[in-house]
């Protein structure tokens, strides 16, 4: 068992625990911010972490937001959860997932794993759709590659992960669709 040791100085209220109060419990500051683990915190509320120590928000049944700082790598980590499980997961410099359902950019009701609206087309897509781009005007998907590279869209199933293929090699300025992992039709400037 810890005892708390409340101090005031320089206008500081200071809440110290620990057997001789030399641990750094909560600061509050004159100007109303709010430390855990700082004497000194510079938002309305600062949590300064140690290694692998996680802040965490509970409901009555359940772990439902965390947050952390990865080792001394000082690596920021979000998850967020729903019945126990992560949902989602964010890194600062790493992989990060959703897992809870669909994600929408510009709107707030996506319709598929991935939704980017800038307004409404007033269509539903496809039932066997992953990813929807939609706009009321004409909506377009950009991919970028460099002078001497190529763009490329790949279809794949389980055997191999080009079998069909959309590609346009910006070196010779020619579009290429393939089946079977072969080319079939070769398109340049002339045709």
């Amino acid at each position: 068992s810890g005892v708390i040791f409340p101090t005031v100085s320089s206008g500081a209220l200071n809440l110290n625990v620990g057997l001789g109060g030399d641990t750094q419990g909560i600061t509050i500051l004159n100007d109303g911010n709010c430390g855990i683990g700082t004497p000194a915190p510079d938002e309305k509320l600062t949590v300064m972490l140690g290694d692998n120590q996680v802040v965490e928000y509970q409901s009555a049944a359940q772990e439902l937001f965390q947050f952390w700082k990865e080792g001394s790598t000082e690596e920021a980590r979000m998850n967020i959860k729903h019945g126990g499980a992560t949902k989602i997961h964010l890194r600062g410099n790493g992989d990060s997932y959703f897992d809870g359902g669909n994600v929408g950019i510009g709107v707030d009701g996506p319709s598929t794993k991935l939704h980017v609206a800038a307004s409404s087309s007033s269509s539903s897509p496809d039932s066997n759709t992953v990813g929807t781009f939609e706009s009321s005007g004409t909506t377009a998907v950009t991919i970028l590659g460099g002078n001497s590279s190529s763009c490329a869209i790949y279809m794949g199933d389980d055997g191999a992960n080009k079998q069909g293929q959309v590609v346009y090699n910006h070196s010779n300025d020619t579009l290429a669709l393939s089946t079977s992992a072969t080319a079939a039709l070769t398109i340049d400037s002339s045709q």
